[in-house]
């Protein structure tokens, strides 16, 4: 009997178990901030922009490895002084047109071929770098809404207590009973925060869900909380920017070497008879025709690359500026979160002294209920503030080390 129980105990076992796989989600475990960012980057609109001009630097080199410096073309003529017998002149004409390299035109393909994989490489870590700001913003947005959750969860907890001690009291005879509407007012009130609070969460996390496909905040979301003042002299938007520039240095010279076509050598084979009674004669030729190109026909080409350079060393200016501008005012808003979290500690203190008084004056009958909810309420505030700068120090730490293009 005793083996047979165990083998009906074993048996629901399973079945539980088996039922617990098939209708219970696994959970999904709280990523790293670094996988949070990688999530968002497959689904982010412009993942693939980077390898398509990836593949149009590599044809620059595969352009540059080619024979020729342009496609050859083939021709077939015909030519005849009697298109109506088989008596007079006949010619037939095939040639090979194959456009030569300019000088030093090969190296110079090649390098802007380089130069555009290079940025294509730069741009996608330049994505990475904005994604993990918006995945940041995201995660520290939604950290402080769930902050602010549990705040008001605790009031309302608190209220409520505070309202069954009030009822307890009033069914005793020792308070009055507008004391007890009161603290129902009072629970209701940090209720209906509390269902605020539960909503704002919920839209938070919903963009958070849809960003980066996770639920769950980063677990070394509040792991590096070490500011520093340097900006990262690789930083992504610099290496960018510098890269933007030696591509269009390397047009630039493109442009400025192909400001003529290039030569083109010509093979002829010809096969021709001067009358009907004739025999045909063959003849072979070869033949190359050099453009001049002048000044003034690839002056414009010319002008617009070297306008494209110019624009690109003067975004290297604005980035750099910006940059420096961004990381200041990241480093005061570090400053001013500290400043802000020590007076929030001093007024936390403050505030649990007083509503210490206060529940004292209140329990003795030398205070009103309303002086004690008053307390309460600064108390909640400065509890509420406390927390909102503590975790507020550490979102700025966050950002001002993410400006820098730290780990980047």
């Amino acid at each position: 009997m005793e083996n047979q129980s165990r083998k009906k105990y074993r048996a629901h076992l399973v079945v539980l178990l088996f039922a617990a796989v098939l209708f219970f989600p696994a959970l999904q475990a709280a990523p790293s901030f670094n996988e949070a960012v990688q999530a968002a980057l497959q689904i982010h609109p412009k993942a693939r922009i980077h390898v398509a001009l990836r593949q149009v630097g590599e044809g620059y080199q595969q352009q540059a490895d080619a024979l020729f410096g342009d496609d050859p073309v083939a021709g077939l003529a015909y030519r005849s002084d009697d298109a109506g017998s088989n008596r007079g002149y006949r010619e037939w004409e095939a040639n090979l047109d194959m456009p030569l390299w300019l000088p030093g035109q090969r190296g110079v393909r090649r390098n802007l071929g380089g130069s555009i994989i290079s940025r294509a490489g730069a741009e996608f870590r330049l994505l990475s770098w904005e994604v993990a700001g918006q995945v940041l913003e995201r995660a520290w947005t939604l950290r402080l809404a769930e902050s602010n959750q549990e705040q008001t969860k605790n009031q309302w907890d608190s209220a409520k207590a505070l309202e069954i001690d009030i009822e307890r009291r009033v069914n005793a005879g020792e308070l009055a009973r507008s004391d007890l509407i009161l603290a129902q007012q009072e629970a209701l009130a940090k209720e209906t925060s509390y269902q605020h609070a539960m909503a704002t969460v919920e839209r938070e996390r919903s963009s958070w869900r849809a960003y980066t496909t996770f639920d769950e905040l980063p677990h070394d979301l509040m792991a590096r909380q070490s500011p520093g003042t340097e900006l990262n002299p690789s930083h992504p938007r610099l290496v960018a920017a510098e890269l933007a520039i030696e591509q269009a240095r390397a047009q630039r010279n493109d442009v400025k070497l192909k400001r003529r076509d290039n030569p083109v050598l010509t093979l002829y084979a010809k096969r021709d008879r001067g009358i009907g009674r004739d025999p045909y004669g063959n003849s072979l030729g070869v033949g190359i025709s050099v453009p001049f190109g002048t000044h003034a026909s690839a002056a414009p080409v010319i002008a617009g690359a070297e306008l494209a350079l110019t624009e690109a060393q003067a975004d290297w200016a604005q980035v750099t500026w910006a940059l420096e501008l961004e990381l200041e005012q990241a480093h005061q808003g570090t400053v001013r979160a500290a400043k802000n979290l020590t007076l929030a500690e001093q007024g936390s203190r403050l505030a649990q002294t007083r509503i210490r008084l206060a529940r004292r004056a209140f329990e003795l009958g030398e205070a009103d209920l309303y002086f004690l909810l008053l307390a309460r309420e600064q108390a909640a505030t400065a509890a509420r503030q406390l927390e909102f700068y503590r975790l507020e120090r550490m979102h700025a730490i966050a950002q001002l080390n993410h400006i820098r293009g730290e780990g980047l």
